[in-house]
């Protein structure tokens, strides 16, 4: 009953303030429809009206539901090409990935770079020494597309949460010693949302709404450096938000005003908020503002946490493609199937999952690979062998130009991941050839099996035909001969499926186990 009053009150509240802020005074007739996506609209257009000039604003228009404009992007595309990867900012990469992905990008392959997996792999005392800032927006990033930390990364989630927890000030967080900061705190409170049903974070949590309420202003207000401003009130707003608290319940009510009543008070009628009253547009104020609107316009009662960041992500269950997996050993094919799934490692995960298989991953330059499938690890026979992949797209087969972690897939791939080396020790079949291309019944053919490479030395393509290898075609056995070819002859009409392998003893196959179809005609 208690929550049911709130939420009318809060209702009321934000129609009859964004009257005042935003039509320009009550002494009018209070006008149907002034809502909160009245005011979303009119602070979002205020801010595109000169275009976007930092992430966070990106950030803050792609929540409030504006497209992120194409110069946006051209501009995080220069700033990845141009970043010093030896001398940067953790917090600066942090905000990045948010923008990137405010900018309907994928961070995991953005300019062919893993920023995310970057991130984790910058060395832990850069994280500390930055302080709780990088490790709040180092947990935002991680979560903004559900990134799943690879093993080997120098730290994950899990160091991030322990961070937070065992670094409070006066029961919340801050940046220096001298007591607890209503910003920073909000903050945290949004970095730690997903993870409030553990005991320990709820319990820190807890702790920091309290000393929320405890140092909240009696205009309602709240304050940081003994300044009061609107930034703070738009912090604390989405830290509430986030982890399912009304900001307008009883506790942020105090006796000379409420915590969404003081916030809206630094509206100016042109959808800009000041940083501090009578002080005129601000920026920064405007952008934090923005996020603290759209916050309210989310919350909801019924659901477990909500982000504003979120928002600005692309949806990555949107991004799951249709797709087959096969994976391919030494002498057999070891599992394959069909799944869902963003990422070329993301399918075969599922499926060695699905079959109950064993695999292993590491981390190189090219991000996560697969080390070790089905207790077979890279270096069995001592020389380059080892886990690749390529993808059949249609009837184009796709080098990739990224690891395994970073392809993303188009609907109905096949990705085929095989144990081998590489060309043209390990082949892999790229053109089947029929003559006469359309054979008639009980007539003479044969099939032409070849295999394409990129020759380092030459630096040229070469075809060569695949010989000595064994095609098996509706359970009959061939062999190719040094032309890469089969004959066959009084074959009824019909379709017809064929396997094609080229197993060795004690070393890598020399061809990928793949396989076709083709038709034979009536006359």
């Amino acid at each position: 009953m208690k929550r049911c009053s709130s939420l009318k009150f809060l209702t009321l509240l934000i129609i009859v303030l964004f009257l005042c802020q935003f039509v320009g005074g009550c002494t009018e007739p209070v006008q149907e429809g002034v809502n909160l996506d009245t005011a979303i609209n009119k602070t979002a257009n205020y801010l595109l009206a000169d275009g976007i000039g930092s992430d966070w604003e990106a950030i803050a228009i792609k929540a409030a539901g504006e497209n992120v404009s194409d110069d946006y992007l051209a501009q995080l595309k220069d700033t990845i090409k141009n970043w010093n990867w030896g001398n940067y900012l953790v917090t600066d990469l942090e905000r990045t990935i948010l923008g990137v992905v405010a900018a309907g990008e994928d961070p995991r392959n953005f300019c062919e770079i893993n920023l995310l997996e970057k991130l984790v792999q910058t060395e832990w005392d850069r994280v500390a020494k930055q302080g709780i800032n990088a490790v709040i927006y180092g947990l935002m990033a991680l979560d903004s597309c559900e990134y799943q930390v690879p093993e080997g990364a120098r730290w994950n989630r899990e160091d991030l949460i322990q961070y937070l927890i065992k670094n409070t000030t006066d029961g919340a967080w801050s940046l220096t010693e001298n007591g607890m900061d209503p910003d920073i705190t909000g903050a945290a409170l949004v970095a730690l949302a997903p993870y409030k049903d553990r005991e320990e974070v709820r319990k820190v949590i807890d702790d920091a709404v309290t000393a929320l309420s405890n140092n909240q202003l009696n205009s309602g207000g709240f304050s940081s450096a003994g300044v009061e401003n609107a930034e703070s009130c738009a912090q604390v707003i989405q830290g509430l938000v986030a982890i399912g608290i009304d900001p307008s319940e009883e506790k942020f009510r105090k006796d000379n005003g409420d915590l969404v009543t003081n916030f809206l008070s630094y509206a100016l009628d042109n959808g800009a908020f000041e940083h501090v009253r009578e002080s005129g547009s601000n920026e920064t104020a405007t952008i934090q503002a923005l996020q603290a609107l759209v916050a309210l316009k989310k919350y909801d009662p019924n659901k477990k946490y909500s982000l504003i960041y979120k928002s600005a992500n692309n949806n990555q269950k949107n991004n799951l493609k249709k797709v087959t997996v096969r994976i391919e050993g030494i002498e057999s094919t070891i599992a394959e199937g069909a799944t869902q799934a963003d990422t070329a490692l993301t399918a075969v995960k599922n499926i060695l999952t699905a079959h109950g298989i064993n695999y292993e991953l590491a981390v190189s330059s090219m991000g996560e690979y697969l080390k070790s499938i089905n207790d077979l690890s890279a270096g069995r026979f001592g020389g380059y062998d080892g886990w690749l992949f390529y993808v059949k797209r249609g009837d184009q087969l796709v080098e990739p130009q990224v690891g395994i972690g970073n392809f993303l897939l188009e609907e109905q791939d096949e990705v085929i991941v095989y144990y081998g080396d590489f060309p043209p020790k390990t082949l892999k079949m790229t053109n089947v050839s029929l003559t006469p291309a359309i054979p008639l019944a009980n007539q003479s053919f044969s099939i032409t099996f070849e295999a394409q490479y990129y020759d380092w030395e030459s630096e040229n393509i070469k075809s060569i035909p695949i010989g000595q290898a064994r095609v098996n075609i509706n359970g009959t056995s061939y062999e190719t001969d040094e032309n890469g070819r089969i004959y066959l002859s009084d074959l009824p009409a019909g379709e017809y499926e064929f396997v094609i392998t080229k197993y060795n003893v004690d070393d890598v196959p020399s061809l990928v186990k793949d396989k076709g179809k083709f038709i034979i005609r009536n006359h």
